[in-house]
């Protein structure tokens, strides 16, 4: 019974960490994992980005993580078309709780695929998937440096 009620409490903590997390899209090529309030809660994700997406940026916003315990894990491939990346996200001062807004951003730069957030197993979806493509000035650029390469 106590192993029960422990994983209930443990499950319910999770929830409530998750319950304020969103993937938006900021523009056509940016994806935004927002928090809606100050939280003390540390919490472990996985966000995956397609591979399809050729060349992008994974950045963490430092505003809203004041006392920089927040990490982003090294790349894992597993044959599944995804990126996956373990991501930590943590204040190491209780008196200066993680921000409400902007976590994390990921700018694609070149390709088009999706952006999507797990929870610490990876098994269950915590946010919808977001579509996200360079602008077209980025791939009109790539393109003419493609026919300059191509000519010489």
């Amino acid at each position: 019974m106590k192993k029960l009620i422990t994983l209930a409490l443990v499950l319910g903590v999770v929830g409530l960490a998750n319950a304020g997390l969103s993937l938006d899209k900021v523009d056509a090529k940016t994806a935004s994992l927002v928090n809606a309030s100050d939280t003390i809660v540390g919490a472990n994700y996985y966000i995956t980005v397609s591979q399809t997406l050729t060349d992008y940026v994974i950045t963490l916003n430092a505003n809203s993580n004041p006392t920089g315990g927040s990490t982003i894990g090294a790349k894992e491939v597993y044959g599944d078309g995804l990126d996956w990346y373990f991501l930590t996200f943590i204040t190491t001062d209780g008196s200066k709780p993680m921000k409400a807004g902007e976590w994390l951003n990921v700018v694609a730069k070149a390709g088009k695929g999706e952006v999507q957030m797990w929870d610490a197993t990876g098994m269950e979806t915590i946010t919808s998937a977001v579509t996200v493509v360079p602008e077209p000035m980025t791939m009109a650029l790539l393109a003419l440096g493609g026919l300059f390469v191509r000519r010489k």
